[in-house]
């Protein structure tokens, strides 16, 4: 399993810089945008702002414990299935949070696939990938890429509606002036 992992060192490399690149810049984003945020508006700006974050977390830790030079992968699996269920718990809380700002917000259906089906669908492929690599299948491998992938995809498109969000909203501020 280590031997066929070796042949992810590149795929993984890249995913966690891209991971690690965009955590930077969610920061980047969250200060030039902090003005936009006020006390009515707070908890709407943390439910869409702390789900890719979330993303792009968990797809930095898969892609660094997998590149890390192991003889066996029990540790990261079973980290990979603990960071999985817990965050099924923050999905949980998010989705909470989701309904909330559902009613400051309007929000239609691609809100909802984007911000809920699918990091729900990445998360539960993480958990079961994490299953299959304590169980030392080669699948495991393809579902830790998928889950990585399908998250990094979902974090890269929500933080980009959040950008444009916060760019609206400067633009909306701004003209009352």
């Amino acid at each position: 399993m280590t031997e066929t992992l070796s042949q992810w060192q590149s795929f993984y490399l890249l995913m966690g810089t891209a991971a690690a690149t965009l955590i930077g810049l969610m920061f980047v984003v969250v200060t030039f945008g902090a003005n936009s945020v006020t006390r009515e508006n707070a908890a709407t700006v943390r439910a869409f702002i702390d789900p890719p974050f979330n993303h792009f977390f968990v797809v930095l830790v898969v892609a660094a414990l997998l590149l890390m030079p192991l003889k066996a992968l029990t540790v990261p699996a079973t980290v990979f299935m603990l960071l999985g269920l817990a965050q099924l718990v923050v999905w949980f809380r998010s989705l909470g949070q989701l309904k909330q700002a559902s009613q400051n917000e309007s929000l239609d259906a691609a809100d909802w696939f984007w911000y809920s089906l699918l990091p729900l669908t990445g998360h539960i492929l993480l958990v079961g990938s994490a299953i299959l690599l304590l169980l030392s299948l080669n699948q495991a491998l393809i579902g830790l890429a998928t889950a990585g992938l399908l998250l990094l995809a979902v974090g890269i498109q929500n933080a980009w509606d959040t950008v444009i969000w916060i760019a609206l909203r400067e633009v909306r501020t701004s003209g009352k002036s």
